[in-house]
């Protein structure tokens, strides 16, 4: 390979990298690095998919006739979604029926799906989520075709989320949409384990103890188990786990969708069906690189109803000309959002940035008729749960923030955020917390305050104020701030020329060709690449 496209020997680029004789060799040796990276990494892919396709799956079968459906007409009249839909009174957008329909597609194939699902901030993966759940549920492991109702336990459905706040918060949502169909819904926390419905108040969810709830999981009681990452935990296993999904892909590392399909003694042949979702914008080049082994699916269209959200770049000078807009917002029932780079200030503090504990203080003199309260990462899960649950509830007016609410909190009365410093975020993460309002009726304004005057942050932040499309903003952050921006360097295993190569098209995409005929050939008949690939075992992208 490293003939055939022209690059160094290991050793000889070495030599060009630490004593260069001009900046062609230079070049040329970080190029043979480069691939070296993106060539291992994409083995890796390749070899993993190629494994899966080998795999058996539980076939879920979504249809109510023998015709295969493979178009939104069919998912329309032939389907237990389309039953599902109507029960809501739903009606799906173009891009989440093209969704449904990709997915459906893949569970009823005997391999295991292994789907990506990228979906803009407020674009209903959700729903999508949810329909594919249903369908799992109503398939039986007895009964041949698993439509037969009488036969059996449900297939089991398991949603993985990366915080409690946005756990419990999915537990919550899932449970309405699936409450008319008399299955039992499990959510698990490090400390925490609740069970819907609960036997005293059928319409509620109950405490009951983690070792209780883990015992029903593995008797197939519990249909959907909602949690965090204590459900891949060792002490959880599952009678006939058949979907995974998680909410948030690059918050987990790789192992963890093998964490639960292969529960150590777990000896079923079935490996389930992987959905992976993120709101989080990835550009497609490094959604294909990191993300090769999952087939890609983009909702690319918002639910109708939702209202737009205007972006305002706001001068210090302007702030109690904001502060006036919040109270007139505040009147009328509304609540705002107010977000910190930091939680306290600290003694190398420049002075300038904002901090949860500091503004909350100044603003609760600010608005002494209003309810302010801070969240941040050093309060316990229960604390956190017990601020979000009485800001959805307006009980709290406005909340000071860290980018703890960056993902999945959903506060419908929400229509004004400000974010503090605003410099010192990434365009997608900015893109991200700008999501969280705009979710309800209200028409919703983000402001944003930066106290660097730079060109640089200037014309990111215009770009920001200008651009909704969170995918474009994750170009412009690439381009602009470096995979760094999407990608943590030193949680990710991927080394700083391994990123710059993520950013060259054309480099991923031939050392895709290659590391796939590699893989194809058998990645054990290649001792020396897998012994490197072993340490791309925890890869991680958060």
């Amino acid at each position: 390979i490293r003939l055939e496209i022209n690059l160094p020997t290991y050793k000889e680029s070495i030599i060009y990298l630490h004593m260069p004789k001009n900046e062609k060799m230079s070049l040329i040796a970080r190029k043979r690095f480069m691939f070296e990276e993106m060539f291992l990494i994409q083995a890796k892919i390749a070899d993993e998919k190629i494994k899966s396709a080998l795999s058996p799956a539980y076939k879920i079968i979504s249809k109510k006739n023998k015709n295969k459906i493979s178009s939104k007409e069919d998912l329309k009249n032939n389907s237990l979604v389309q039953d599902f839909l109507n029960i809501h009174n739903i009606e799906l957008t173009g891009a989440q029926k093209k969704v449904v329909t990709d997915i459906h597609d893949d569970m009823e194939r005997d391999n295991p799906m292994q789907r990506l699902v990228e979906g803009d901030v407020g674009s209903g993966k959700t729903m999508v989520a949810a329909c594919a759940i249903y369908s799992t549920i109503k398939n039986r492991r007895t009964g041949g075709d698993g439509l037969q109702k009488s036969a059996g336990t449900p297939l089991q459905a398991v949603y993985l989320a990366p915080t409690e706040i946005l756990a419990l918060q999915q537990f919550e949502t899932l449970i309405k949409m699936l409450d008319h169909t008399n299955i039992e819904i499990g959510y698990l926390s490090g400390k925490t384990a609740y069970k819907y419905p609960s036997k005293s108040d059928e319409g509620s969810y109950v405490k009951v103890s983690k070792s209780q709830l883990i015992k029903w999981v593995g008797e197939g009681k519990i249909s959907l188990l909602v949690g965090t990452h204590a459900v891949t935990k060792s002490k959880v296993t599952f009678s006939d786990l058949a979907l995974i999904i998680i909410d948030e892909q690059h918050r987990f590392g790789v192992n963890t969708r093998a964490d639960l399909a292969h529960k150590k003694g777990d000896d079923r042949p079935e490996i389930p069906h992987l959905l992976s979702m993120t709101a989080t914008p990835i550009p497609r080049t490094l959604a294909l690189s990191i993300f090769g082994d999952l087939d890609l699916s983009i909702i690319d269209e918002l639910p109708k109803g939702r209202q737009p959200i205007t972006t305002k770049i706001v001068h210090k000078t302007d702030r109690e000309k904001i502060y006036n807009i919040i109270e007139d917002k505040l009147k009328v029932g509304q609540q705002a959002f107010v977000i910190c780079t930091k939680i306290k200030e600290s003694e190398e503090d420049d002075g300038v940035r904002k901090n949860v504990e500091g503004e909350l203080l100044r603003l609760q003199k600010i608005f002494k008729n209003y309810v302010v309260a801070g969240i941040h990462s050093k309060m316990t899960g229960e604390e956190k749960e017990n601020i979000m649950q009485n800001f959805a509830d307006n009980k709290i007016h406005i909340l000071v923030a860290t980018s703890l609410v960056e993902v999945g909190v959903n506060i419908p009365n929400a229509s004004i955020m400000i974010i503090e410093n605003a410099d010192r975020f990434g365009l997608s993460q900015l893109h991200q917390l700008r999501g969280r309002i705009g979710r309800g009726s209200h028409a919703s304004t983000c402001y944003i305050f930066s106290e660097s005057e730079s060109d640089t942050s200037m014309q990111r932040l215009k770009n920001f104020e200008k651009t909704i499309d969170g995918f474009k903003l994750a170009e412009l952050d690439m381009e602009t701030r470096g995979i760094g921006s999407l990608i943590s360097k030193n949680q990710s295993g991927v080394s700083d020329l391994g990123m710059e190569a993520l950013k060259n098209i054309k480099l991923v995409e031939i050392s895709k060709k290659y590391a796939k005929s590699v893989a194809e050939n058998g990645l054990h008949k290649y001792p020396n690449i897998t012994s490197k690939i072993t340490r791309l075992e925890n890869l991680h992208m958060e």
